[in-house]
């Protein structure tokens, strides 16, 4: 074996080129191989690397050039390319979306033109899909109220048809009434419609906006990859779990500000510390998990003793759905805000100690109790 072109130790992590981002690897082992079959063709060095906490089975020989030092300037760089990368990712999605979202577009207008109580039923339905939480009884007095005001449209109608069928029986004047009485239909529709445009413009829902940081969507991504793609779970329970981590956060916290803004800080945490509670079993989940916590919750009551950091970040990505802002002075929209960021600020910086380095395969038992 020629040494001078081994650049890398066993054992050594590195960063490896996987298609358009760069991996955290370890090496396994080196081996000299000549560049093609040719009998005198220049040698490569190659190296057997395992990406930290992906499955063996991802395990592969790559060349050199594609191998870099693990170093903080390349860390740096790591961060740029993965986040032009996940870039990438979105406009290509976007792009794909586009058409269809066109065409989704078209047939809301198409609908809202055909008939009020459609777009009723399709507002209704939109509030109630996107309602959790404290927000479940102001989507209730929402959908109350988009039902009278369908009943009382329809009963607009019903009247008009009423009309129509009564001045039916006048042989004589039968065509000129229909038409009449259609065109009332069609103006009583057209009025409803834009009562309906006025009624969604008076009081739209504000929700928080959350600038989660690029190496945390990274996380995102390689979690559900490892759990969803390749059946892998999150060893429970987790250390640091996630009240350890706002605890963390509040000590970190309570020597910066004064006594007023601690306090307010600490029961934002603790409102965090609720949601991630309330929210764990019902939308922080994938389906591959559940069976996991339903072994786990008969000793572990709480979520936030349980899991960790993995399934905190989760929640961020899910408060702006459940965090309606509207009602609130511009004073607490900035404070939540401010914490958001700060707790995200806390989780990028300690990447390395809260994030699960190696995800454990699940057995096969396990996998056929999950189905």
């Amino acid at each position: 074996m020629d040494d001078t072109l081994q650049i890398y130790e066993e054992n050594e992590k590195v960063l490896v080129h996987f298609q358009s981002r760069l991996y955290e690897a370890k090496i396994l082992k080196f081996e000299v191989r000549p560049e093609s079959k040719l009998k005198d063709s220049k040698k490569k060095g190659f190296y057997f690397i395992h990406y930290l906490g992906w499955k063996e089975k991802w395990n592969e020989w790559v060349e050199s050039s594609k191998i870099l030092k693990l170093t903080e300037k390349n860390k740096e760089l790591q961060k740029k390319i993965n986040a032009k990368a996940i870039s990438a990712a979105a406009a290509n999605k976007k792009s794909n979306n586009k058409g269809s979202k066109k065409k989704q577009k078209q047939k809301e207008i198409e609908d809202t033109d055909n008939s009020d109580s459609v777009s009723e039923s399709e507002e209704s339905s939109d509030d109630d899909n996107n309602s959790t939480g404290d927000e479940s009884n102001h989507s209730s007095s929402s959908s109350f109220s988009s039902s009278t005001s369908k009943n009382s449209n329809n009963n607009s109608i019903n009247s008009n048809n009423s009309s129509v069928g009564s001045n039916g029986s006048n042989s004589n004047n039968n065509n000129n009434n229909n038409n009449n009485n259609n065109n009332n239909i069609n103006n009583n529709n057209n009025n409803n419609i834009q009562n309906n445009k006025r009624k969604r413009d008076v009081n739209p829902k504000t929700f928080i906006t959350i600038d989660i940081p690029v190496a945390l969507k990274a996380k995102l991504t390689d979690d559900w990859s490892l759990i969803n793609n390749d059946k892998c779970l999150i060893p429970l329970p987790r250390k640091p779990t996630v009240s350890d981590i706002l605890n963390e956060i509040e000590k970190e916290h309570s020597t910066l500000e004064e006594s007023k803004q601690i306090e307010n800080f600490n029961e934002l945490l603790n409102g965090i510390r609720d949601y991630f509670n309330k929210a764990l079993g019902a939308i922080l989940l994938y389906k591959f998990e559940r069976y996991q916590l339903f072994e786990n919750q008969k000793v572990y009551k709480i979520p936030a003793d349980l899991y960790g950091a993995e399934h905190l970040l989760r929640l961020f990505v899910k408060l702006p759905e459940l965090f309606d802002i509207s009602h609130l002075e511009s004073k607490s929209k900035t404070l939540i805000k401010s914490t958001f960021d700060e707790i995200l600020r806390y989780l990028e910086n300690n990447i390395e100690t809260l994030f699960l380095q190696e995800y454990t395969p699940a057995t096969a038992q396990y996998i056929k109790n999950s189905l």
